[in-house]
């Protein structure tokens, strides 16, 4: 009798053990299955951009220097063309001497302090005196002269010699002018050569 109500007992601790654990499981939470969560997306930090300076002889740099000499630009000299000045003359006396023809005997002439134009041809005469405009306009001509301001030659193939002038203005070809020294000493001999093999010396 005794070992029937010890088996009994042991039976509803069994039975009650047995009910307690079965609740216990029920009410665990349920973990979720690793196969149905959603995969997490990492998204990193966005991070600062910043520019680094660039190597004097990085690739970059190279290029921008081989486009820069590609097209070197061209250099532009300016040449400055100065205008020759021509001396300025005094203005040529309306009235003069002309002399057309010379006599067989006449080998002098004295200004006088009076503008002479020479016109005779192959003339071999000396002014003597102040000229202050002396012009010598016949061909093949041999002049000598002692004081002129102004001396002017036309007559192709002619040669002038003169002691003291200012201005002297060689239009023929073929035609030479000596001078000794300037008139007025404080300027210096101002001359004009535009006539073809002429030329102005000083002697």
């Amino acid at each position: 009798m005794k070992a029937a109500i010890v088996h009994l007992v042991w039976l509803v601790l069994i039975y009650a053990v047995a009910h307690s654990q079965r609740t216990v499981v029920s009410e665990r939470p349920q973990t979720p299955s690793l196969h149905s969560a959603a995969p997490k997306t990492h998204t990193e930090p966005s991070k600062p951009h910043i520019e680094l300076p660039k190597h004097p002889h990085s690739t970059e740099t190279l290029s921008s220097d081989v486009n820069t000499n590609e097209h070197p630009q061209a250099t532009v000299t300016a040449v400055n063309h100065l205008p020759t000045i021509e001396p300025e003359f005094p203005p040529e006396p309306e009235q003069k001497v002309e002399i057309l023809h010379l006599e067989n005997n006449m080998r002098t002439y004295d200004c006088q302090g009076q503008a002479v134009r020479l016109f005779a041809p192959d003339a071999q005469l000396q002014f003597t005196g102040y000229c202050p405009y002396l012009v010598i306009s016949g061909p093949n001509s041999k002049i000598q002269a002692d004081r002129v301001q102004v001396l002017k030659v036309y007559g192709p193939d002619t040669v002038v010699s003169v002691n003291a002038v200012d201005f002297i203005d060689v239009v023929a070809p073929n035609s030479t002018v000596y001078y000794g020294r300037e008139l007025n000493n404080s300027a210096r001999v101002k001359s004009k050569v535009s006539g073809p093999n002429s030329v102005v010396q000083r002697r």
